[in-house]
């Protein structure tokens, strides 16, 4: 079963996703202001700013992209 979305867009939305939390976080423009008070709010937006979360968010696109070209090139390489 192969997902309908591919890894390279998977990985675009979701480093865009996330950049796009982090910038709310730096400019303080929370769509929903009432929002973080609530503890899963917290989890899934996080409670503020860290470059370094940049950083983290980068690593594991590129993870992605890097396992899923090893993935490709294992069904390429392998005898049908």
């Amino acid at each position: 079963v192969r997902p309908a979305l591919g890894a390279q867009r998977a990985a675009c939305f979701a480093l865009l996703w996330s950049v796009s939390v982090e910038l709310w976080q730096l400019a303080h423009l929370w769509p929903l202001h009432g929002t973080r008070d609530h503890l899963l709010s917290r989890l899934v937006l996080g409670s503020h700013f860290d470059p370094w979360d940049l950083l983290a968010y980068a690593l594991g696109a590129l993870l992605i992209l890097a396992l899923a070209a090893a993935a490709t090139s294992d069904r390429r390489l392998s005898p049908r």
